[in-house]
């Protein structure tokens, strides 16, 4: 009986260890402000993604529980940027929405490691299309912002 109840322990230990550690494996937002998330970057020598949501978002909500949270998007989006979360109907956020022109949402805005916008994407996407556009950002010959001055 003892081994039984043991045995039970251990399998139970098992299921549910991954639901707990896989809150982690997606991308981890920086917790402090975007100008802060900027110096991390430059001191990190990475560049930075600015997901640009409102509370009331129905696809931010989905990017959230669906996207964000994914393993493979964590691991690209954690090793190569400083990723921050901006709420755009906060006081803050109307100069990044005025300096970028976000109109919709989600926006997402990519950052060089000096704080130079160079990408912009906008709507809900799976998270393979989030990574695809993570990688474009720091393509030099497919960033939004670098293509519309050239």
């Amino acid at each position: 009986m003892r081994f039984f109840n043991s045995l039970l322990i251990a399998a139970s230990l098992l299921l549910v260890s991954p639901v707990l550690f896989a809150q982690d494996l997606g991308i981890q937002f920086y917790p402090g402000t975007f100008e802060q998330a900027l110096a991390q970057a430059k001191a990190d020598n990475k560049c930075v993604f600015l997901d640009a949501y409102t509370t009331w978002c129905v696809p931010c909500q989905r990017m959230d529980k669906r996207v964000f949270v994914d393993p493979e998007v964590g691991q690209f989006y954690n090793q190569n940027y400083i990723s921050v979360k901006m709420d755009m109907d906060r006081p803050e956020a109307k100069e990044i929405i005025k300096a970028y022109g976000v109109k919709y949402f989600p926006t997402f805005l990519y950052f060089n490691s000096e704080g130079e916008a160079v990408h912009k994407i906008s709507g809900e996407c799976d998270g393979f299309t989030l990574n695809q556009h993570g990688e474009e950002a720091m393509d030099t010959n497919k960033q939004y912002f670098t293509l519309m001055k050239a």
